[in-house]
Formats: C-alpha cells, structure tokens, sequence
C-alpha cells in the first residue's frame, strides 16, 4: 500500500516530492549489484532521472522483499512469478570454487578430501548463502559446522579474502576477471561449477520509469549472461 501511495503520487505529479527524480525500489542480491547492475542501467537512470532505493540480500531471499511490498522489482532466483507478478528470465552467473595457488598447496597439497577440507578455511557470504555449503555437504557430507570458515557478507570484501588467500570460496565469473589464465587463481573444485539463474520480479502493474528500467535491464542481460 505503501508503494502504491508512492507510484500514485508520482504519476500525478511526475516526479517524487519536490525532487525531478522518479524513486524506485530494488531488491538485488550482492553479487549483481557488484558487477554488472549499476552498468546495465545507468543510461536509463540518466536519462529518466530514477533514483534507486536499493535493498541487497541473497538471490533466493529478494522475492520476500517484493511480496511485503517493501521493493517495487527484483533480482531473484525464484522462478515462479507471485500473484500480481511477472518473472521474466535475465540469464546465468556462473559461479567457480576458486583459491590462490599458495593456498592450494598449502591446504590441497594431497588433493582435496573430507580431512583436508576439515582444515582448510573457507569463504562464505553469509548463513542465508548455501551455494558453497551446499555443495560440500551434497559431496563430502561435512556440514558448514565442520569446517573453519569466515563470514564476509559484502560481495567485494568476499572476493577480496578469496584474492588475499584467507580461504576459499565460489567466486562469481564476473569477478574473476582473468585470474584464472594468468595462474592467480586456480579452481580447486571444477565439479562444484555452477550456473545461477536469475529473474526479475515485478508488478504486472507497473509506473512509465520502471518499464523503462525493465526494457533496459532484459537488452543488457541477454547480450552479457548466459
């Protein structure tokens, strides 16, 4: 109700409060947001003068923000459309279990294993984040409780601790940036590799500025993701 006061007075008035600038309110998770988000959007936001109220938590947690009506769109990896809603399909990141070559022969000297793993610290964004637990858990039958591991809930600090060989973790293609060919990082786990799929969220109902917003998020996503 909240959301729909806000839209209805800026469509009456054209803009929000006393301000040029058309608020809208995103939910994204962090990994989007440090990569390819603010690029895939800033002409649009430019040219339509839309300030963004941005709201970040992990990728299968968003849609819960869209259905307390706190955000007006969202990334998420919830396939299923709400009542009211449209999931329209953006595309993949591909995620890869990574570490600096010392701290792979530091902690995987002899391969990787439930007792090698028992030791080795890993990086992980947050409890909501299952993507390396889940997987070591699926492979090995070591719950997050078994190993040491650091919580680092910023998608940048979190690749950060990857580069700085503080542990290892499932790092993003997108921040990889070469490190990979030039031997800076090497992938410990290829079995792990993995595809996110993502989705935006929104009302069927929506204002002018965030169709726009939309129509320029889908051009983007389907010439860069997967």
């Amino acid at each position: 109700a909240r959301l729909l006061e806000q839209s209805l007075i800026q469509d009456l008035t054209g803009k929000a409060s006393a301000s040029d600038f058309y608020q809208l309110h995103i939910a994204s998770n962090d990994d989007s947001l440090a990569t390819w988000l603010l690029p895939a959007l800033r002409q649009t936001l430019l040219e339509e003068k839309i300030a963004l109220h941005l709201q970040v938590d992990d990728q299968s947690q968003t849609h819960h923000l869209l259905e307390a009506g706190l955000v007006n769109a969202c990334i998420s990896t919830e396939v299923s459309a709400m009542n009211g809603c449209l999931a329209l399909p953006l595309g993949a990141m591909t995620y890869r279990m990574v570490a600096t070559p010392e701290f792979s022969r530091q902690w995987f000297a002899k391969g990787i294993g439930r007792e090698a793993l028992r030791q080795a610290p890993a990086v992980i964004y947050n409890k909501k984040d299952r993507l390396h637990t889940d997987i070591i858990l699926k492979r090995f039958g070591l719950s997050a409780e078994s190993y040491p591991h650091h919580y680092i809930p910023s998608s940048t600090a979190f690749t950060e601790a990857v580069f700085l060989g503080l542990g290892f973790g499932m790092v993003p293609d997108y921040q990889i940036a070469g490190r990979l060919e030039t031997g800076r990082l090497i992938e410990v786990m290829p079995e792990a590799r993995c595809d996110i799929q993502l989705y935006w969220h929104h009302w069927k109902q929506q204002s002018a500025p965030l169709q726009k917003l939309t129509a320029a998020l889908l051009h983007h996503a389907h010439q860069h993701m997967n």
